[in-house]
Protein backbone atom coordinates (compact mmCIF):
# COMPACT_ATOMS: atom_id res chain seq x y z
CA UNK A 1 0.00 0.00 0.00
CA UNK A 2 1.40 3.48 -0.64
CA UNK A 3 -0.10 7.23 -0.56
CA UNK A 4 1.58 7.70 -3.88
CA UNK A 5 -1.44 6.35 -5.80
CA UNK A 6 0.64 3.50 -7.22
CA UNK A 7 -1.95 0.74 -7.38
CA UNK A 8 -3.47 -0.74 -10.14
CA UNK A 9 -6.66 1.53 -10.25
CA UNK A 10 -9.00 1.09 -12.95
CA UNK A 11 -12.67 2.15 -12.97
CA UNK A 12 -14.49 -1.04 -11.85
CA UNK A 13 -16.15 0.50 -8.86
CA UNK A 14 -16.29 -2.13 -6.21
CA UNK A 15 -18.83 0.13 -3.08
CA UNK A 16 -20.81 2.84 -3.91
CA UNK A 17 -22.46 5.08 -0.94
CA UNK A 18 -24.82 7.97 -2.40
CA UNK A 19 -26.77 10.59 0.14
CA UNK A 20 -26.28 8.16 2.82
CA UNK A 21 -27.55 9.14 6.28
CA UNK A 22 -27.69 8.11 9.76
CA UNK A 23 -29.61 9.57 12.57
CA UNK A 24 -29.94 9.07 16.33
CA UNK A 25 -31.98 10.08 18.97
CA UNK A 26 -30.36 11.12 21.69
CA UNK A 27 -32.09 12.20 25.05
CA UNK A 28 -31.74 14.97 26.90
CA UNK A 29 -31.00 16.66 30.46
CA UNK A 30 -34.32 17.29 30.87
CA UNK A 31 -36.06 13.76 29.36
CA UNK A 32 -36.46 15.36 25.58
CA UNK A 33 -35.89 13.80 22.55
CA UNK A 34 -33.36 14.80 20.64
CA UNK A 35 -32.65 13.82 16.59
CA UNK A 36 -29.67 14.22 15.32
CA UNK A 37 -28.00 13.20 12.31
CA UNK A 38 -24.19 11.77 12.54
CA UNK A 39 -23.86 11.27 8.58
CA UNK A 40 -25.45 13.72 6.73
CA UNK A 41 -25.71 12.98 3.11
CA UNK A 42 -21.87 11.36 2.09
CA UNK A 43 -21.57 10.06 -1.28
CA UNK A 44 -18.67 8.29 -2.41
CA UNK A 45 -17.05 5.53 -4.34
CA UNK A 46 -14.55 2.53 -4.01
CA UNK A 47 -12.79 1.22 -6.43
CA UNK A 48 -11.70 -2.55 -6.59
CA UNK A 49 -8.30 -2.87 -5.37
CA UNK A 50 -7.33 0.42 -4.00
CA UNK A 51 -7.33 1.42 -0.66
CA UNK A 52 -9.65 4.66 0.42
CA UNK A 53 -9.00 6.36 3.31
CA UNK A 54 -12.10 7.99 5.91
CA UNK A 55 -10.27 10.74 7.91
CA UNK A 56 -11.17 13.05 10.11
CA UNK A 57 -11.69 14.17 14.08
CA UNK A 58 -13.15 12.40 16.53
CA UNK A 59 -17.14 12.42 16.57
CA UNK A 60 -16.75 13.64 12.68
CA UNK A 61 -18.95 10.58 12.11
CA UNK A 62 -16.32 8.41 9.78
CA UNK A 63 -17.16 5.01 11.55
CA UNK A 64 -21.05 5.45 11.94
CA UNK A 65 -20.06 5.51 8.13
CA UNK A 66 -18.51 2.45 8.18
CA UNK A 67 -21.15 0.48 10.46
CA UNK A 68 -24.21 2.10 8.44
CA UNK A 69 -22.34 0.81 5.25
CA UNK A 70 -22.75 -2.56 7.02
CA UNK A 71 -25.85 -1.81 7.56
CA UNK A 72 -25.31 -1.98 11.36
CA UNK A 73 -27.64 -0.28 11.69
CA UNK A 74 -28.99 0.53 8.24
CA UNK A 75 -29.32 4.01 7.22
CA UNK A 76 -31.80 6.67 7.45
CA UNK A 77 -31.74 7.30 4.05
CA UNK A 78 -29.79 6.66 1.02
CA UNK A 79 -27.91 3.65 -0.84
CA UNK A 80 -25.10 1.97 -1.26
CA UNK A 81 -24.07 -0.98 -3.47
CA UNK A 82 -21.56 -3.51 -3.38
CA UNK A 83 -20.36 -4.94 -6.73
CA UNK A 84 -23.44 -3.88 -8.05
CA UNK A 85 -26.03 -5.62 -5.23
CA UNK A 86 -28.38 -2.95 -3.26
CA UNK A 87 -27.02 -3.80 0.11
CA UNK A 88 -29.96 -1.68 1.95
CA UNK A 89 -32.80 -3.74 -0.01
CA UNK A 90 -30.99 -6.92 -0.01
CA UNK A 91 -32.88 -9.60 2.04
CA UNK A 92 -31.82 -11.89 4.63
CA UNK A 93 -30.47 -14.28 2.71
CA UNK A 94 -28.42 -11.85 0.45
CA UNK A 95 -27.44 -10.07 3.70
CA UNK A 96 -25.59 -13.55 4.76
CA UNK A 97 -23.76 -13.96 1.51
CA UNK A 98 -22.63 -10.15 1.38
CA UNK A 99 -21.03 -10.54 5.02
CA UNK A 100 -18.67 -13.15 3.75
CA UNK A 101 -17.46 -10.05 1.20
CA UNK A 102 -17.76 -7.93 3.73
CA UNK A 103 -15.40 -7.95 6.64
CA UNK A 104 -14.18 -5.45 9.57
CA UNK A 105 -11.41 -5.18 11.69
CA UNK A 106 -12.22 -2.80 14.79
CA UNK A 107 -9.90 -0.27 16.76
CA UNK A 108 -9.69 -2.24 19.93
CA UNK A 109 -8.45 -6.17 19.47
CA UNK A 110 -8.97 -7.29 22.78
CA UNK A 111 -12.40 -6.02 23.11
CA UNK A 112 -13.46 -7.29 19.61
CA UNK A 113 -12.25 -10.85 20.62
CA UNK A 114 -14.09 -13.23 23.40
CA UNK A 115 -11.18 -13.61 26.02
CA UNK A 116 -12.76 -16.95 26.65
CA UNK A 117 -11.92 -18.66 23.37
CA UNK A 118 -8.97 -19.61 22.45
CA UNK A 119 -7.20 -18.29 19.14
CA UNK A 120 -7.83 -21.31 16.97
CA UNK A 121 -11.88 -21.27 17.60
CA UNK A 122 -11.68 -17.28 17.10
CA UNK A 123 -10.06 -17.66 13.64
CA UNK A 124 -12.59 -20.55 12.92
CA UNK A 125 -15.29 -18.99 13.98
CA UNK A 126 -16.51 -17.02 10.58
CA UNK A 127 -16.01 -20.70 9.08
CA UNK A 128 -18.33 -22.57 11.33
CA UNK A 129 -21.09 -19.54 11.20
CA UNK A 130 -21.09 -19.94 7.70
CA UNK A 131 -20.72 -23.77 7.63
CA UNK A 132 -17.67 -23.67 5.04
CA UNK A 133 -16.08 -26.85 5.12
CA UNK A 134 -15.39 -29.63 8.11
CA UNK A 135 -13.74 -29.44 10.91
CA UNK A 136 -10.58 -30.86 9.80
CA UNK A 137 -10.20 -28.28 6.84
CA UNK A 138 -11.39 -25.47 9.30
CA UNK A 139 -8.09 -26.41 11.12
CA UNK A 140 -6.46 -26.46 8.32
CA UNK A 141 -7.34 -23.36 7.13
CA UNK A 142 -6.85 -21.77 10.66
CA UNK A 143 -3.03 -22.61 10.44
CA UNK A 144 -3.05 -21.09 7.31
CA UNK A 145 -4.58 -17.88 8.32
CA UNK A 146 -2.18 -17.56 11.39
CA UNK A 147 0.62 -18.18 9.41
CA UNK A 148 -0.31 -15.81 7.09
CA UNK A 149 -0.43 -12.81 9.75
CA UNK A 150 3.01 -13.92 11.16
CA UNK A 151 2.11 -15.61 13.94
CA UNK A 152 3.06 -19.42 14.59
CA UNK A 153 0.05 -21.60 14.54
CA UNK A 154 1.45 -23.81 17.28
CA UNK A 155 2.52 -21.75 19.48
CA UNK A 156 0.04 -19.35 19.52
CA UNK A 157 -3.22 -21.45 18.46
CA UNK A 158 -4.16 -22.71 22.08
CA UNK A 159 -3.92 -19.06 23.88
CA UNK A 160 -6.38 -16.59 24.87
CA UNK A 161 -6.55 -13.55 24.10
CA UNK A 162 -4.66 -11.89 27.53
CA UNK A 163 -2.34 -14.71 26.74
CA UNK A 164 -1.00 -12.01 23.53
CA UNK A 165 0.47 -8.81 23.03
CA UNK A 166 -1.94 -6.16 21.22
CA UNK A 167 0.13 -6.37 18.47
CA UNK A 168 -0.81 -10.00 18.34
CA UNK A 169 -4.40 -9.39 19.45
CA UNK A 170 -4.65 -7.34 16.29
CA UNK A 171 -3.11 -9.61 13.87
CA UNK A 172 -5.69 -12.71 15.49
CA UNK A 173 -8.41 -10.17 14.43
CA UNK A 174 -6.91 -9.40 10.72
CA UNK A 175 -6.64 -13.03 10.41
CA UNK A 176 -10.31 -14.24 11.42
CA UNK A 177 -11.60 -11.06 9.07
CA UNK A 178 -9.35 -12.60 6.21
CA UNK A 179 -10.88 -16.34 7.15
CA UNK A 180 -13.83 -15.94 4.29
CA UNK A 181 -11.55 -14.40 1.47
CA UNK A 182 -13.16 -10.41 1.84
CA UNK A 183 -13.65 -8.71 -1.17
CA UNK A 184 -13.65 -5.72 1.36
CA UNK A 185 -11.96 -4.93 4.30
CA UNK A 186 -13.08 -2.27 6.72
CA UNK A 187 -10.41 -1.20 8.96
CA UNK A 188 -11.49 0.90 11.85
CA UNK A 189 -8.69 3.03 13.51
CA UNK A 190 -6.80 -0.58 13.09
CA UNK A 191 -3.72 0.29 14.66
CA UNK A 192 -4.61 3.42 17.02
CA UNK A 193 -4.52 1.29 20.31
CA UNK A 194 -1.09 -0.17 19.34
CA UNK A 195 2.18 1.03 19.89
CA UNK A 196 3.94 3.02 16.62
CA UNK A 197 6.50 0.06 16.31
CA UNK A 198 3.77 -2.10 16.36
CA UNK A 199 1.31 0.05 13.88
CA UNK A 200 4.12 0.30 11.08
CA UNK A 201 4.12 -3.63 11.14
CA UNK A 202 0.68 -4.19 10.85
CA UNK A 203 0.74 -1.69 8.38
CA UNK A 204 2.99 -3.58 6.56
CA UNK A 205 1.35 -6.46 7.49
CA UNK A 206 -1.95 -5.03 5.80
CA UNK A 207 -0.01 -4.04 2.56
CA UNK A 208 0.83 -7.45 2.38
CA UNK A 209 -2.19 -9.01 1.98
CA UNK A 210 -3.45 -6.65 -0.21
CA UNK A 211 -0.50 -7.40 -2.67
CA UNK A 212 -0.99 -11.21 -2.22
CA UNK A 213 -5.23 -11.49 -1.94
CA UNK A 214 -5.79 -8.34 -3.75
CA UNK A 215 -7.89 -7.36 -1.39
CA UNK A 216 -9.82 -3.50 -0.81
CA UNK A 217 -9.46 -1.41 1.45
CA UNK A 218 -11.45 0.86 3.65
CA UNK A 219 -9.11 2.69 6.27
CA UNK A 220 -10.64 4.76 9.07
CA UNK A 221 -8.48 6.97 11.09
CA UNK A 222 -7.65 10.34 12.53
CA UNK A 223 -4.31 9.80 12.18
CA UNK A 224 -3.43 11.72 8.93
CA UNK A 225 -0.14 10.74 8.83
CA UNK A 226 -0.99 6.74 8.52
CA UNK A 227 -4.24 7.27 6.64
CA UNK A 228 -1.30 9.16 4.20
CA UNK A 229 0.92 5.98 3.95
CA UNK A 230 -1.49 3.40 3.39
CA UNK A 231 -4.36 5.18 1.16
CA UNK A 232 -4.83 6.13 -2.86
CA UNK A 233 -7.51 8.02 -2.63
CA UNK A 234 -8.98 9.99 0.64
CA UNK A 235 -12.04 11.11 1.85
CA UNK A 236 -11.85 14.24 4.67
CA UNK A 237 -15.29 14.11 7.13
CA UNK A 238 -16.35 16.81 9.03
CA UNK A 239 -19.21 16.63 11.48
CA UNK A 240 -20.62 14.43 9.04
CA UNK A 241 -20.18 15.67 5.96
CA UNK A 242 -17.53 14.65 3.18
CA UNK A 243 -15.91 18.10 2.08
CA UNK A 244 -13.29 16.98 0.27
CA UNK A 245 -11.97 13.74 -1.65
CA UNK A 246 -9.17 13.19 -4.00
CA UNK A 247 -5.76 11.47 -4.85
CA UNK A 248 -3.58 11.18 -1.11
CA UNK A 249 -0.83 13.07 -2.68
CA UNK A 250 -3.02 15.85 -4.33
CA UNK A 251 -4.97 16.34 -0.94
CA UNK A 252 -1.90 16.04 0.78
CA UNK A 253 0.21 18.08 -1.13
CA UNK A 254 -1.95 20.88 -2.24
CA UNK A 255 -5.33 20.94 0.01
CA UNK A 256 -8.88 22.55 -1.72
CA UNK A 257 -10.60 23.02 1.74
CA UNK A 258 -9.60 24.64 4.30
CA UNK A 259 -10.64 22.01 7.30
CA UNK A 260 -8.33 19.60 5.04
CA UNK A 261 -5.43 22.21 5.46
CA UNK A 262 -6.50 22.61 9.34
CA UNK A 263 -6.04 18.76 9.78
CA UNK A 264 -2.29 18.90 7.91
CA UNK A 265 -1.35 21.97 9.78
CA UNK A 266 -1.35 20.74 13.22
CA UNK A 267 0.89 17.44 11.81
CA UNK A 268 4.15 17.60 13.77
CA UNK A 269 6.90 18.40 11.18
CA UNK A 270 10.33 16.47 12.16
CA UNK A 271 12.40 19.08 10.07
CA UNK A 272 11.80 22.80 10.37
CA UNK A 273 12.95 23.39 7.57
CA UNK A 274 10.24 22.00 5.78
CA UNK A 275 7.09 24.08 7.50
CA UNK A 276 7.85 27.02 5.81
CA UNK A 277 6.45 25.07 2.50
CA UNK A 278 3.15 24.29 4.20
CA UNK A 279 0.17 26.80 3.81
CA UNK A 280 -0.98 26.97 8.01
CA UNK A 281 -4.51 27.16 8.70
CA UNK A 282 -5.28 27.65 11.79
CA UNK A 283 -9.45 26.75 12.66
CA UNK A 284 -10.98 29.22 15.74
CA UNK A 285 -13.14 27.49 18.51
CA UNK A 286 -14.69 24.18 19.05
CA UNK A 287 -16.20 21.67 16.96
CA UNK A 288 -20.13 22.59 16.98
CA UNK A 289 -22.34 20.10 19.15
CA UNK A 290 -24.15 17.48 16.22
CA UNK A 291 -27.42 18.19 17.66
CA UNK A 292 -27.58 21.80 16.31
CA UNK A 293 -25.33 22.24 13.38
CA UNK A 294 -24.76 25.38 11.79
CA UNK A 295 -26.43 26.77 8.84
CA UNK A 296 -24.49 26.37 5.49
CA UNK A 297 -21.24 25.22 5.91
CA UNK A 298 -20.64 23.38 8.78
CA UNK A 299 -16.99 24.36 9.23
CA UNK A 300 -17.78 28.07 8.73
CA UNK A 301 -17.81 29.07 12.67
CA UNK A 302 -14.10 27.69 12.60
CA UNK A 303 -13.00 28.50 9.52
CA UNK A 304 -11.24 31.98 8.77
CA UNK A 305 -12.51 31.91 5.34
CA UNK A 306 -15.70 32.09 5.91
CA UNK A 307 -17.84 35.00 4.93
CA UNK A 308 -21.89 35.48 5.23
CA UNK A 309 -22.72 33.13 1.94
CA UNK A 310 -21.41 30.44 4.03
CA UNK A 311 -24.10 30.69 6.81
CA UNK A 312 -26.59 30.98 4.24
CA UNK A 313 -25.71 28.42 1.22
CA UNK A 314 -23.80 24.90 1.91
CA UNK A 315 -21.72 24.74 -0.85
CA UNK A 316 -21.55 22.05 -3.57
CA UNK A 317 -18.86 20.02 -4.19
CA UNK A 318 -16.19 21.18 -7.24
CA UNK A 319 -13.54 19.98 -8.93
CA UNK A 320 -9.78 20.69 -8.11
CA UNK A 321 -8.15 18.34 -10.12
CA UNK A 322 -8.17 14.46 -11.38
CA UNK A 323 -10.54 12.85 -9.48
CA UNK A 324 -10.52 16.18 -6.47
CA UNK A 325 -13.51 17.48 -5.49
CA UNK A 326 -14.19 19.73 -2.24
CA UNK A 327 -16.90 21.58 -0.54
CA UNK A 328 -16.22 25.31 -0.57
CA UNK A 329 -17.27 29.14 -1.08
CA UNK A 330 -13.47 30.25 -0.56
CA UNK A 331 -11.05 27.29 -1.37
CA UNK A 332 -7.64 27.28 -0.78
CA UNK A 333 -6.64 27.38 -4.95
CA UNK A 334 -9.41 27.84 -8.05
CA UNK A 335 -11.75 24.88 -9.25
CA UNK A 336 -11.42 23.78 -12.57
CA UNK A 337 -14.41 23.44 -14.86
CA UNK A 338 -15.04 19.87 -16.69
CA UNK A 339 -13.32 21.53 -19.67
CA UNK A 340 -9.95 21.63 -17.06
CA UNK A 341 -10.07 25.52 -17.12
CA UNK A 342 -10.11 27.01 -14.57
CA UNK A 343 -13.13 28.19 -13.57
CA UNK A 344 -14.86 31.23 -11.86
CA UNK A 345 -14.27 31.20 -8.38
CA UNK A 346 -14.87 33.18 -4.80
CA UNK A 347 -11.62 32.19 -3.35
CA UNK A 348 -9.90 35.81 -4.00
CA UNK A 349 -9.81 36.88 -0.59
CA UNK A 350 -7.03 36.67 1.43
Amino acid sequence: MTGEGTAALNDDVLLTVRNLHQTYEAKGARGERNRFQAVSGISFDVRRGETFGLVGESGCGKSTAVRTILQAPPPTDGTVHFDGIDVVAASGAERTALRRRLQMVFQDPFSSLNPRWRVERLVAEPLAVHDVGDRASRSERVSELLELVGLDAAVHGRRRPHELSGGQCQRVAIARAMALDPDLLFCDEAVSALDVSVQAQILNLFAELKESLSVTYVFISHDLSVVEHVSDRVGVMYLGKLCETGPATQVYENPAHPYTAALLSALPVADPRLRHGRRRVRPEGEMPSPLRPPSGCRFRTRCPRAQEICAEVEPEPRVFGDDHTAACHFPLRDPIDVAGQVAVTMSSRP
